[in-house]
């Protein structure tokens, strides 16, 4: 989520002046460079997970983020908010980059669950709003990410036992893979409570 502030803000601030874009530390002088520097840290990511030699839970885990149109949705609709105007044509290009590397770096946590193998079974879901819930049953939990605006982000876990809940986990790793992992983390504790 840090990394969707950062990129937000980045494309608040631009000018029309040549974009570079910095992601994890690096720097990129190029969509095409940018957009795969973030591939690749995700996919390094995703291959340094271990999976559970068997899973925690028996039950089915369904994950839900918004859609990669519902982040460039929201993110044009806070430029006009802040901005008081429309974003050009050149300003909407980076901010789809940002907004395609905010989503790569949001779904990393659902594939991470689904290869952890933490549960039986796992769905994907790429929600066509950004306040889209799912309800759990005896058989289903649910985890996903409420995004109202682009600066109202939250996720949320729901399980037959407990209900609705606030999903938190510790974010204050300062590289994906730790993101990553505290997120796992949290998944398994809610996994093995249920």
């Amino acid at each position: 989520m840090n990394y969707l502030l950062l990129s937000i803000l980045t494309f608040l601030v631009l000018s029309g002046c040549a974009v570079n874009y910095t992601y994890d530390g690096q720097k990129y002088d190029s969509k095409e460079s940018f957009i795969k520097g973030v591939e690749n840290k995700v996919g390094d990511t995703l291959n340094s997970i271990i999976p559970l030699k068997t899973p925690l839970s028996g039950k089915k885990l369904i994950m839900a983020i918004p859609s990669l149109e519902v982040y460039n949705k929201l993110g044009i609709e806070n430029f006009i908010k802040i901005n008081k105007t429309a974003p050009n044509s050149s300003q909407i290009e980076v901010a789809s980059n940002l907004n395609r590397s905010n989503y790569l770096n949001t779904k990393i946590f659902l594939d991470a669950v689904q290869k952890k193998n933490i549960y039986r079974e796992t769905q994907f879901i790429d929600m066509q709003s950004g306040n889209d819930s799912f309800s759990p049953s005896a058989n289903t939990d649910t985890i996903y990410l409420v995004a109202a605006d682009a600066n109202s982000l939250q996720w949320y876990f729901s399980s037959n036992k407990n209900g609705k809940e606030l999903f938190g986990y510790d974010r204050s790793s300062p590289t994906l893979a730790g993101k990553v992992q505290a997120f796992l983390d949290a998944v398994q504790i809610r996994a093995i409570r249920e």
